[in-house]
């Protein structure tokens, strides 16, 4: 009997506690060259995240440059109500500094609250060098159980 009542508490603890996790890997260029601006209308498609069931989004950028510079790679998020209409203007803009011909590894937290799409608009590098082996992914977590 104390087996089976502590196998209940264990399994409600796991219940609580836990949360999902999703990986998606945006599939963003593995070179992004100098000076470049890659759109969703060139080479980064359509890109769209449903986090209609999350709460949090967290977002890993990987980079190596080619170069010394360290000027930054910026991305660039829009957000959306309905995954249709998408705001106005930039948007979200997370900048990454490059370092040079080491690779960079960064990572940010977005709070996606009501607001149940994000859409890539935009990678820039204001390098000189090209950065190669570039990836985003985003991390999904939190998920909604009232939906």
């Amino acid at each position: 009997m104390k087996k089976m009542i502590g196998m209940a508490v264990l399994m409600v603890g796991l219940e609580v506690f836990g949360q999902a996790y999703d990986l998606s890997n945006w599939g963003v260029t593995n070179r992004l060259v100098n000076g470049a601006l890659l759109t969703g209308t060139n080479n980064l498609g359509t890109n769209v995240l449903d986090v209609t069931r999350y709460t949090d989004v967290g977002l890993q950028v990987k980079f190596a440059g080619a170069g010394s510079g360290t000027e930054p790679m910026k991305v660039w998020l829009l957000r959306s109500a309905d995954g249709t209409n998408w705001q106005s203007g930039d948007g979200e803009v997370w900048s990454v500094p490059a370092a040079g011909l080491a690779q960079v590894v960064a990572m940010t937290n977005l709070d996606v609250g009501a607001l149940g799409y994000l859409k890539l608009r935009a990678l820039t590098n204001g390098n000189s060098g090209d950065l190669t082996n570039v990836t985003l992914s985003a991390v999904l977590k939190g998920y909604r159980r009232d939906r």
